[in-house]
């Protein structure tokens, strides 16, 4: 093979490598953009509601309508907005989240926080494609605005 060819094939291929992981970069945004905070809050088998605000507050209520002060299932401040900054959101709250809990007096291991987001995105993934969210996910999260 002569070096022309070596250089056009080689020149492809980091084309099409390039082309994948801009589409997987997409893709992730889309899937990140549209993970509900379900999970997440309904650890240890709790039955909860999400009501989260465009400006980062954040309330979880039980199945009473009492708000959820335990340190595993509570609200808490979001610095990036998931909807506008789905990378944004996962850096500044989400992967905090998984490493070190809600508090310092969050029970939770990384592995239950970990295996409620993974639900939680796959919920996104749902969304993502078209299949929207399984129940009990369906009504859970709801979005607030205004004051």
């Amino acid at each position: 093979m002569s070096m022309k060819i070596k250089a056009v094939t080689m020149a492809k291929i980091v084309v099409c490598v390039m082309a994948i992981v801009i589409l997987s970069i997409i893709a992730l945004y889309f899937v990140l953009k549209n993970t509900p905070e379900h999970y997440i809050h309904n650890m240890r088998g709790a039955t909860n509601t999400v009501w989260v605000h465009e400006d980062g507050r954040e309330a979880v209520f039980d199945e009473n309508d009492e708000l959820v002060e335990n340190h595993f299932n509570q609200g808490s401040y979001n610095y990036a907005n998931s909807k506008k900054s789905p990378f944004g959101h996962f850096v500044l709250d989400t992967f905090p989240w998984l490493l070190w809990g809600s508090s310092p007096d969050d029970p939770t291991s990384f592995s239950e926080r970990g295996f409620a987001y993974f639900k939680d995105l796959i919920l996104g993934l749902r969304i993502t494609v078209g299949f929207g969210p399984s129940e009990p996910a369906k009504s859970t999260v709801k979005p607030i605005s205004g004051e």
